[in-house]
């Protein structure tokens, strides 16, 4: 097939499916009357309650509240987004309802059914649309004469990113001890709210009620500052150091300063475990509603800031960052998790207690088109500290970062031959060099990975940065003398085997023909925690690993709802 006709096709096949999601998702509108409860809360509401069912089946398997039970949410998240931002920005009178009661299982799984197939309709077309070749890129393969058949690409990996986090294997000490602050904060308000109380004293149900009421309404100092720990352990590892981002085109300062990023956040993590601790009570109990949504007049989360200490103005930026926007069409309820209807601040607890801020704030700013102050020393710094700190226990290993480096009259490509290594490590027993580029790539994961943009990343850090490390370190060996602070001299060394490495904060994929590799930093972790012994790290295992990564790609065959024409061509 040629290329013209083969664009030619994938437009009219994906303005035909985006043609029949726009009729689609119209028709269940007009069900709605313009009635906010069916419209935005009853969406809220249906993605809380998978989340907290997610959370009692893996409670129930002996895993705990948060693994990879709750991944299995994440399409519905991603959905329900898109579908409430649609609604949003159909520009219809919404009215605003007090309707508060909790759908059926029935009228849950039929809207999730619905919203799932709807929103993977959408992403369909948007997939078949993409003609530039990638590893994502839909197949167009002949079934018959003139007839043709779409064929979706399934990309799989040997480690599953996620899990690795989830578990925290890349990491084991940090993740035993950001498990405390979690179940620290978690034991306060168990403490205060004994469920098992209600055994011997059912009349206890009102006192408990009574006392998550008044810490909506006074600040608990001491539980407010457990929550604020938890989410600054979070925020830490965006930057180590200082956080501030500004919006150029308003000139706005959206994040004044870490701390006030972390109290901001804090107010919202202690509300949402109010809200959770509520619907605990209410549904062991039977008395009570159960509450799914957390929805606060603006007046009262402005009182509450000035409880805490942030000023009304910088509560209304933090609000209106972190709330969903019609003119921004990337996200989900991780990076906006705030809807604001009228004078009513609306968010479900789920996106904030899960929330993985490290990524969340990084990506919305992106999203939104604000800046971060220094990134290069804040946020893109923070991976290269993080590294360090996983390399710097073995006693085998020698390490150095942002070495800088510029050579008079050589060039790389045409251009002066200048730059900067952000991390070089090297193995003094088995004789191994890990040279890597650390980049922090919003704009490579947008609530999944886009390959196409991966691709290109991968392509510009070797071509432009790694190969140009390359030709620095090849040229004269005696640079890596000077790179290593002359603490070994490597004219005596013999052969050293280098490896060249792209690690992101979050992306994984492997050009298969070139051998290069990105891959995310608690990966590198983890292979680094996992090819150690007695204080040494045993680099070449960890160089075998990553060599034999592979980016796995098969198809499978998706027949579209009508048969598509395009002259002699049928496409079905």
């Amino acid at each position: 097939m040629e290329r013209q006709q083969e664009y030619e096709l994938r437009k009219k096949i994906a303005d035909a499916i985006q043609n029949d999601v726009d009729r689609v998702f119209s028709e269940k509108l007009q069900l709605f009357n313009h009635d906010f409860y069916y419209e935005i809360l009853f969406p809220l509401i249906v993605l809380e309650m998978n989340y907290k069912m997610k959370s009692e089946e893996s409670l129930a398997a002996g895993l705990g509240d948060s693994n990879e039970y709750l991944i299995l949410v994440n399409p519905l998240r991603e959905a329900i987004y898109w579908y409430i931002h649609r609604v949003l920005i159909s520009d219809r009178k919404i009215l605003f309802s007090k309707k508060r009661y909790v759908p059926s299982l029935g009228e849950e799984y039929s809207f999730v059914e619905y919203v799932l197939q709807l929103h993977d309709e959408f992403k369909r077309g948007e997939q078949i649309r993409e003609i530039r070749d990638c590893a994502s890129k839909v197949m167009i393969k002949p079934e018959d004469d003139n007839t043709y058949g779409f064929y979706f690409p399934v990309i799989s990996e040997k480690y599953h990113k996620e899990l690795l986090y989830y578990y925290g294997l890349d990491d084991t000490l940090n993740f035993e001890v950001e498990k405390e602050i979690f179940v620290e904060c978690e034991k306060y308000l168990q403490d205060k709210i004994n469920v098992k109380e209600l055994i011997k004293h059912p009349q206890k149900i009102y006192i408990f009620y009574n006392i998550l009421n008044r810490m909506a309404n006074v600040i608990d100092t001491k539980y407010f500052e457990l929550c604020k720990k938890r989410v600054m352990s979070d925020l830490n590892k965006i930057s180590s150091s200082s956080l501030r981002s500004l919006d150029d085109n308003t000139n706005k300062v959206i994040i004044g300063s870490k701390d006030e990023l972390a109290t901001f956040l804090a107010l919202l993590y202690y509300l949402s475990r109010l809200c959770m601790q509520k619907y605990m009570l209410a549904s062991s109990t039977m008395v009570g509603e159960l509450e799914y949504v957390c929805q606060y007049d603006l007046v009262k989360i402005l009182a509450l800031g000035r409880q805490i200490g942030i000023s009304r103005d910088s509560v209304m930026s933090y609000i209106d960052y972190f709330s969903m926007d019609v003119n921004v069409t990337s996200g989900n309820f991780t990076e906006f998790p705030l809807l604001k209807f009228k004078n009513k601040i609306i968010w479900i607890p789920s996106s904030i207690v899960l929330n993985d801020f490290q990524f969340s704030i990084v990506n919305g700013h992106y999203y939104k088109g604000i800046r971060f102050e220094n990134k290069d020393e804040t946020v893109s710094q923070s991976i290269i500290d993080y590294i360090v700190n996983h390399v710097n226990k073995y006693s085998n290993i020698l390490y150095n970062t942002n070495y800088v480096y510029s050579v008079p009259n050589e060039t790389f490509k045409g251009k002066p031959l200048n730059s900067d290594i952000d991390v070089a490590i090297y193995d003094k027993i088995g004789k191994k060099l890990l040279i890597i580029e650390c980049k922090w790539k919003e704009n490579v994961y947008q609530n999944r990975e886009n390959y196409i943009r991966i691709e290109d990343a991968l392509k510009k850090i070797y071509d432009n940065q790694l190969e140009k490390h390359q030709t620095y370190l090849e040229r004269d060996i005696n640079r890596l003398n000077e790179l290593f602070d002359n603490q070994i001299d490597f004219t005596r060394e013999g052969d050293v085997d280098t490896l060249y490495l792209f690690v992101d904060k979050r992306i994984q994929y492997h050009d298969n023909g070139t051998n290069r590799h990105a891959i995310p930093i608690f990966m590198l972790a983890y292979l680094f925690e996992n090819n150690s012994s007695k204080r040494q790290l045993i680099l070449s295992d960890v160089f075998s690993e990553i060599r034999e990564m592979k980016s796995r790609v098969r198809y499978e065959r998706i027949k579209l709802k009508e048969p598509v024409h395009l002259g002699e061509i049928t496409v079905i």
